[in-house]
This record gives C-alpha cells, structure tokens and sequence, in this order.
C-alpha cells in the first residue's frame, strides 16, 4: 500500500475544512492526477444561463483563494500568469469544464467556479485536486509487473490441467488393457484333496479288497 505524500495530506485537510472559507456547502469531490498529467475540472449548476464564470483555487486554509481565470459569454479569456498556457475551457455553460496540462504538485488545492448573471452568483461544487508525484513510467511498470502474475497464474493452471489429462488418459488405457486372472484352488484345498487320498490308500477294506482280487487271479 503507498503512502500519501506529505502536501496531499495537506490537501485533503483543506479539503475537509474549505467549506467554512467559500460559498457553497463545502462538499469536496476528490480528484487525482500525477505530475506532469492532464487533468478535467467540472463545474456544473443547475441554471446555465450566465454571463460569465470565475474558477478559483485555495491550496492552504490559511491563505485566501487565488483566482485561476475568467471566463466570459462573448469568448474572453483570462487566465491568470501561473495557469497561461496550460488551462483551456469547452466554453458550454451547460456543462463547463477546465482542462490543465503539465500540472505540477503546486497546482494541487480546492477548485470551484462562480457564475455571474449580472449581480447574481452561482456557485458549483468544489473538487479537491490531489497530486501524486511519479511518472507513467512507474505506471507501465506496475502494469508490466500484474501483466506477469497474470499469465504466470495462466502457465501454471495450463500445466495442472494437462498433467491431469495425462493421467486419465493413462487410467482409461490401463481399465481397457485389464484380463481378470482365473482363480486357483487355494492350498487349503489341495492339502484336503491329498488327505482324502492318503486316507483312501491305507483303509484296511481298501487293501484287503485288493488282496483278495490278487488271490482269485492266481
């Protein structure tokens, strides 16, 4: 888990106390973009008839919002010396927006617009503008690096699923290729057979039968 870097918490103390220092309900819509990225600011109310819009900016409670620019219905375009250059706006009302480029880890605070229509203002919901430093380069890296578990988790579940193929196929060869063995008398049986003989020689009936058949012969 990454840890915030000291200015965001400072930020997201900002965040939790701009509602007492601005117009508004004070609620805060978290937003983050690393060094060196685009970001989109949305303004939205609910009444777009206005004659022109304000974006302001407060990056520590203690220091009074600095405006960003002007923006007013005939096209003009004013923004302030730090944002020249790098902040632009899709000029609808109905669903206003600021883009900044390049943004840099000073450009993090709360956002929000003011609308005016003559001496009436409206005011949009603010965005809390969080920025973390690093580059997209670390981004490709952390992809790459889940990209690898990925198809390493792949490979393996590949492997065990054809190990076990294998070994049904090899138990379906082996029940086709099975003979059931003839059974043999058990020795038991045998001894028993033997004593029934035995028996039968030495019966006293038995040879004097045979005496007497060899008498009569002769």
């Amino acid at each position: 888990m990454k840890l915030l870097p000291l200015h965001t918490l400072v930020l997201l103390s900002v965040l939790h106390h701009s509602g007492s220092h601005s117009d508004g309900d004070g609620r805060c819509v978290p937003l983050f973009v690393r060094v060196g990225g685009s970001t989109t600011i949305k303004c939205n109310i609910t009444n777009s008839d206005q004659d022109g819009v304000y974006m302001y900016r407060r990056h520590d409670e203690k220091i009074r919002e600095e405006s960003v620019l002007y923006y007013y219905i005939d096209g003009t375009f004013t923004p302030e010396a730090p944002y020249r250059g790098r902040v632009e706006t899709n000029k609808d009302f109905r669903d206003f927006s600021v883009s900044i480029n390049n943004v840099s880890k000073h450009d993090g605070g709360v956002y929000w617009c003011r609308f005016n229509k003559q001496d009436l203002y409206s005011i949009s919901e603010r965005t809390c503008l969080l920025v973390q430093s690093g580059t997209i380069q670390i981004d490709k890296e952390e992809a790459d690096c889940k990209l690898f578990i990925y198809w390493g988790v792949i490979g393996g579940l590949s492997v065990i699923i054809l190990l076990l193929v294998v070994l049904l196929v090899k138990l379906c060869c082996d029940r086709g290729n099975y003979t059931p063995k003839q059974q043999q008398p058990s020795n038991g049986v045998y001894e028993v057979m033997r004593g029934n003989t035995a028996k039968a020689l030495t019966n006293p009936a038995y040879e004097s039968t045979q005496r007497r058949t060899h008498s009569d012969l002769s």
